[in-house]
Order: structure tokens, then C-alpha cells, then sequence
């Protein structure tokens, strides 16, 4: 094909894809779309970022603002997470992935 089109000397390059990694990120996408949508529109929650990521598992990282007792806040806002991930509306999502949820401050250091 590239000799037909005088592109004889072009570098292709591969890329391995990992198929069911991939659907999980699909999921997880989606997974973290539903609770940031939440977590991100209450104030009360002093959520001020979300992310994730499936390799080598599956981690929710979400970064909160408090600054009054921010060990104990993010304790309480792993459960509020975790209730709603083992809800039963969330359970066909994960398919049974197991996950972290990990909470930081804005200088990036794990609070819970």
C-alpha cells in the first residue's frame, strides 16, 4: 500500500492495546463522571479536583480543599464514596473491579 502511494519510506509504528483494560477504562470514565458530577456541585464536599486511573488498578484520586481537620474530613468522604460505589446502581458498573479511593489535599499529600 505505501509503495502504490509513493509513501515507501514511511515509519509506521505499532501500538499493543490491551482490550480489557481498555473497556475498564471505558467504565471507570464513566464511573468518575457520576461522582464528580456529585462530589464537584456541593460545596459542602470542598472537592476541587477528580481523576482516575486503571493501571496497574483501578484509583479514584480526589483532591479536597479543607484545611479544618482534613484526615478526619477525608475519612468521612471515603465512606460517602465507597457507599455509593457499592451502591446497587454503581455495582454493574464496576463489574467487580476492585478499587481505591484515595483523597489528598491540594499539595497533593494523602490524607486518608
Amino acid at each position: 500500500m505505501l509503495k502504490k502511494y509513493d509513501q515507501a519510506n514511511t515509519d509506521i509504528t505499532f501500538t499493543k492495546v490491551n482490550g480489557p483494560k481498555r473497556e475498564q477504562d471505558g467504565r471507570w470514565g464513566t464511573i468518575v463522571t457520576t461522582i464528580g458530577d456529585g462530589l464537584l456541585s456541593k460545596k459542602k464536599y470542598e472537592v476541587v479536583g477528580i481523576g482516575y486511573s486503571v493501571n496497574p488498578s483501578p484509583h479514584l484520586n480526589i483532591t479536597i480543599s479543607r484545611q479544618e481537620e482534613p484526615q478526619l474530613f477525608a475519612k468521612e468522604l471515603e465512606k460517602v464514596v465507597e457507599e455509593f460505589l457499592e451502591s446497587d446502581k454503581m455495582k454493574k458498573q464496576l463489574q467487580g473491579d476492585s478499587y481505591e479511593v484515595i483523597i489528598q489535599n491540594e499539595a497533593g499529600e494523602r490524607l486518608n
